[in-house]
């Protein structure tokens, strides 16, 4: 009709601009058949069973002896189901007489054959690269993203460790909640470890692994442009005590 106006921003005419036109991105949805690191495990999951910091702190820090002790026999029992897949436990385990079924809680974690670095250069020297600690390691890379870490090699050949997504999460999981419970909160930078300048993560992880058991060191932090000190006790795995600010 002459002189008809069509209004296109009357709802009934009116068409977002993305239903007209996809950008480049858009139109490029390709799934990918190899292994990313985002959908490599199942991260709920993850953080149910192992809580981040402000959770862990309201929850599994306040858990009774009694409570955290049934947790760790629990966590023990399923890190012996994948020992046994493990050909370098396997070895040792049979070795020392042990066979499945024998160790029934962490109680006998006292049963099982030690080792030490030495063992595991052997390993890798009879199994190279990786040797059976590291476990399947050619066929895991298949499907699942893996970072190599090496040991420094000051008394021989830098021995690799393989870390998954797990492994690597927990990693950086398990130092947060330390540093969160004894105060410090994300955007923090620590600058000092008992009277110490703190470079970098690696500096600070070598300063808290060298301390003496039993001390409380002091760690210096920037908040805000403010410099924080805040206690932390060096204690052994067994021991547990509350730190203080």
């Amino acid at each position: 009709m002459d002189g008809a106006h069509v209004d296109p921003f009357h709802p009934t005419n009116f068409r977002p601009h993305t239903e007209i036109k996809m950008n480049v991105i858009d139109t490029q949805q390709f799934v990918s058949t190899l292994p990313t690191y985002h959908r490599s495990i199942d991260w709920d999951a993850l953080y149910k069973r192992y809580p981040v910091p402000d959770v862990f702190a309201n929850t599994r820090w306040k858990w009774s002896a009694d409570q955290i002790r049934a947790f760790q026999n629990e966590q023990f029992l399923d890190l012996m189901k994948t020992g046994w897949q493990n050909g370098f436990y396997q070895r040792r385990w049979k070795a020392a007489g042990i066979e499945p079924g024998d160790i029934r809680s962490i109680d006998d974690i006292t049963k099982l054959p030690t080792f030490d670095s030495d063992d595991i250069k052997k390993d890798q020297q009879d199994n190279p690269p990786f040797g059976l600690i590291n476990g399947p390691v050619r066929e895991r890379l298949k499907s699942m993203p893996t970072k190599v870490q090496t040991s420094g090699g000051t008394t021989g050949k830098p021995r690799p460790t393989m870390y998954g997504p797990i492994e690597w999460e927990m990693n950086g999981l398990t130092m947060a909640r330390v540093l969160y419970i004894c105060g410090l909160r994300p955007g923090d930078v620590i600058i000092g470890f008992n009277g110490q300048a703190v470079d970098d993560p690696s500096q600070f992880l070598r300063f808290v692994a060298d301390a003496k058991i039993g001390t409380t060191a002091t760690i210096k932090a920037l908040r805000a442009g403010r410099t924080l000190e805040f206690k932390l006790p060096i204690v052994s795995s067994s021991t547990r005590r509350a730190p203080q600010r």
